[in-house]
């Protein structure tokens, strides 16, 4: 497939810390299964304890799965990372549709469980996305990968030696990670952030990209086919200038203009390419009392130039940016449309999907 997992997946790299990385990622993959799982059909029975055994096709989805985030490779497949009770802990659990959300299964286990905010133990994950229908990774802080379509779970050495992936996207062919040498929920971090890229081969070597990624806590990596950015949210980790860079073939990229005033301490915090050339753009500087000003700038030579795509109200602390280049009811919003959905890191989603 050309087309790669980053169009259709909903992922929280507008939150600005890794404090608030889990409550922002559940929200969105909440709302989706909480329209999707009712027409399942997909339940255990009692909720009763498993086992870390791999799931089989039909397997239904747990009675007591909790969304934590989830990837989408079209408008019909799509896989969620969650967790729900099992036996031995800790693990978490992948569930797969290829209908659309009208149907659930249970994919598989992974043998690590969802890393909690501010805990420093146990480790676990927090993001999926998918490459293909075969391969895929859950990170944040850990990496653990599937070449099986989600069935069998390995766990896998983070590149360079890091201690934590911040972020991960892929296409049909490579994926690209953000990684920090700072532990998971130790703080600010100290050092600088490194890029690196793998193919989807089996045990394929990471290889390190040569970019200038200061010191931050926070980083978004978007991909369409080949055309890939890296951003480093370095003003939302403590203020100073973003650093945003692009390529067109997934090997040789350039520095992009930031069209956030990081001196009113405006960071860009994320980037979302519709085409090989389009991206939107997502600025975001909270001022308390749960109020944010939030604005999206899109350009359609991949960054180079931009022009405001509006501001939405300062209504939420949080937000985060879909866009759909399909324009069809099936698409995330219209070909037109730039979604904002916003919300305080400390809402909850009830049975209808609606924040509460």
């Amino acid at each position: 497939m050309a087309r790669s997992t980053q169009l259709f997946s909903f992922q929280a790299p507008s939150c600005r810390s890794w404090v608030r990385r889990t409550l922002c990622g559940t929200a969105l993959a909440a709302l989706a299964l909480a329209l999707a799982l009712p027409g399942a059909g997909a339940t255990t029975a009692d909720g009763a304890s498993r086992s870390h055994a791999t799931a089989r096709p039909a397997d239904p989805v747990p009675k007591d799965f909790r969304a934590q985030s989830m990837s989408w490779l079209s408008p019909k497949q799509g896989y969620v990372l969650g967790a729900a009770t099992c036996s031995p802990e800790p693990c978490s659990d992948v569930i797969g549709t290829t209908d659309g959300a009208a149907t659930w299964r249970l994919s598989g286990t992974l043998p690590t469980g969802i890393a909690t905010v501010g805990e420093p133990q146990p480790l676990g994950v927090t993001e999926v996305r998918f490459a293909t229908s075969d391969v895929g990774w859950a990170f944040a802080p850990l990496l653990v990968q599937t070449t099986d379509g989600g069935a069998t779970w390995t766990r896998v050495g983070i590149p360079g030696n890091g201690k934590q992936v911040l972020s991960l996207a892929a296409n049909s062919d490579q994926a690209y990670a953000v990684i920090s040498r700072c532990k998971w929920a130790s703080g600010l971090c100290d050092k600088p952030l490194s890029f690196w890229r793998t193919s989807l081969e089996p045990g394929a070597a990471w290889t390190r990209i040569p970019l200038d990624l200061p010191v931050s806590v926070t980083a978004d990596v978007a991909a369409y086919q080949h055309t890939v950015y890296v951003l480093d949210s370095v003003n939302s980790s403590g203020g100073g200038t973003d650093v945003l860079y692009a390529s067109t073939d997934g090997q040789t990229f350039t520095s992009r203009p930031i069209p956030c005033n990081n001196s009113h301490n405006v960071g860009l915090i994320q980037v979302v390419p519709t085409s090989t050339s389009d991206v939107a753009m997502l600025c975001d500087a909270p001022i308390g009392f749960g109020n944010a000003f939030k604005k999206v700038y899109r350009s359609h030579d991949t960054g180079v130039t931009d022009r405001s795509a509006g501001q939405l109200g300062m209504d939420g602390i949080q937000a985060q940016l879909a866009a759909s280049p399909t324009g069809k009811p099936g698409g995330v919003v219209r070909e037109r449309v730039l979604h904002l959905r916003q919300r305080h890191p400390r809402q909850d989603v009830d049975d209808d999907g609606r924040l509460g």
